[in-house]
């Protein structure tokens, strides 16, 4: 280390000497002040060594913690609130995750052949620094690439379900078996978490379908959380836990949608649906007919017509006549619902009033 560097060791001994020492007052008075002594002040090379300290990292820096002033009867706000409340209130996504917990319920049971339950317990948003301190060790994380948003993801299979999985595999399965511990996994129990995770995904990508087309890929499994931590940005994320229950032995599993990639999904779930709503069926086109030819719809047609003014309207009572033309009007507008449809010539049928249509509007 350079001499000119002073290390932390001798700047705590510098500052407990000044702590020692007591000041020296001039005068007697009440006003008297303290007279600096040459111990106390740092000479420019002492000076210069203290920053160069600062800035190459040898002395380490405490965050000062900002005082927060408390004012009765109010109470902080995060506006990043809004965020995560965007993320919970996604109806879709609730409708994909549930789907999910069924298939994938049905995928495990067909793997491990025993019935197993798959129950959504818990969808919360949260900062994924929050997320990621939640997840215990050991845990299988299993590192997702999303395509074509080309974006990631993270699906998190807690020990227990590891270790009843392979239990159950290798003929065992009995509730109260297995025992976690804190250690990491073998290269078997890693091919088995592989295994898991090959059969999920193809369930949350059919689960997915609900939105759009996705692909979720297995890019890599990580151990610790803290090298999860850099395949992700700082942003919100949506935590879907599940409840996984072999029969008597419950794991859990934990799925981290980031914001971006879900607003992305949404976006083209969207354009996805506005796209197919453009596109005729005629089988469902049909149907519509079908149904729309029951309906009872109000058809109106105007005879005569008579203008009156606005002192002759409001004069109107109970028992007054009002007088027409002594024909009808030669030719007459149909109306169906308020909406112009036809027009024709009034006439007689029959004994009743009708009109013979002579022109279709478009």
């Amino acid at each position: 280390m350079d001499k000119d560097i002073m290390d932390q060791e001798e700047i705590d001994k510098l500052f407990e000497e000044f702590a020692k020492e007591e000041p020296q007052v001039e005068g007697g008075g009440p006003e008297a002040s303290v007279a600096p002594r040459g111990s106390e002040i740092l000479s420019q090379e002492e000076i210069d060594a203290l920053l160069r300290g600062l800035e190459e990292g040898q002395i380490p820096l405490e965050e000062a913690e900002v005082p927060v002033e408390e004012v009765p009867g109010l109470r902080p706000f995060d506006f990043r609130q809004w965020e995560l409340l965007e993320l919970e209130r996604m109806e879709r996504l609730g409708l994909v995750l549930e789907r999910f917990s069924k298939a994938s319920g049905s995928a495990l049971s067909e793997y491990l052949h025993r019935p197993v339950d798959v129950d959504l317990a818990e969808k919360k948003a949260m900062y994924f620094e929050e997320f990621i301190k939640k997840v215990p060790v050991p845990t299988g994380l299993i590192i997702l690439k999303v395509r074509p948003e080309e974006d990631y993801a993270l699906l998190v299979l807690d020990a227990r379900t590891v270790f009843y999985a392979i239990d159950v595999l290798f003929g065992g399965g009995r509730p109260g078996r297995v025992k976690v511990e804190g250690r990491e996994f073998t290269s078997i129990e890693m091919r088995v978490i592989k295994n898991l995770s090959g059969i999920l995904l193809e369930s949350l990508e059919e689960a997915f379908g609900l939105m759009c087309e996705v692909k979720f890929i297995p890019e890599k499994v990580e151990l610790s959380p803290e090298f999860a931590v850099l395949f992700f940005r700082k942003e919100a994320v949506l935590s879907a836990s599940f409840e996984v229950d072999f029969g008597g032995a419950l794991g859990s599993m934990t799925l981290c949608l980031p914001s971006g990639l879900l607003k992305a999904l949404r976006d083209r779930a969207m354009g996805r649906w506005e796209v197919t709503v453009e596109v005729e069926d005629p089988k469902w086109k049909e149907a519509l007919r079908e149904a729309l030819s029951e309906v009872w719809v109000m058809v109106q047609v105007e005879f005569m017509r008579k203008k009156l003014t606005l002192r002759e309207l409001l004069g109107l009572k109970e028992g007054d006549l009002v007088f027409f033309g002594p024909k009808a009007e030669e030719e007459v507008l149909g109306k169906v619902q308020g909406v112009p449809l036809f027009k024709g010539r009034p006439g007689l049928s029959k004994g009743y009033r009708a009109v013979k249509i002579t022109e279709i509007l478009s």
